[in-house]
């Protein structure tokens, strides 16, 4: 999964910079002492879509799921980016694809979910950040 997940990050970036495309990127902070070692980077473009990955997320209790929300800033839209497949390394990864939806997020949280996600975060935010 690392390999793979850095893979996509520096094709991404290089490729963003070949053709002089505006990336973004964003380091996610925890924001509560039970995921104070967990970490997580987003980068996202219209162009090329969205990575984010994270490393040392807590294990959920129960029927739980980590999801990953967008803030679409000033646009109405929905905020959720989807699901983080978690690995046995307990790495956590999400890519979405190209797209217009992109083009105004603002900042990423992640959140832990009932099972199947939510459109509207319910559950507790573990990390974020925003510009």
């Amino acid at each position: 999964w690392v390999l793979t997940a850095a893979s996509l990050a520096a094709c991404i970036w290089i490729g963003a910079r070949e053709f002089d495309r505006p990336v973004r990127e964003l380091e996610l902070k925890p924001l509560e002492a039970g995921v104070a070692q967990a970490t997580a980077r987003a980068m996202w473009s219209r162009q090329d879509g969205l990575l984010l990955v994270a490393r040392n997320l807590p294990a959920l209790p129960g029927r739980k799921v980590l999801s990953a929300l967008a803030d679409p800033g000033e646009e109405s839209g929905r905020p959720q980016a989807g699901l983080l497949s978690i690995g046995k390394d307990g790495i956590g990864h999400l890519a979405a694809l190209p797209g217009d939806q992109l083009d105004h997020v603002t900042g990423f949280a992640i959140t832990d979910e009932p099972e199947g996600g939510s459109v509207v975060a319910k559950g507790r935010k573990l990390l974020a950040a925003a510009y």
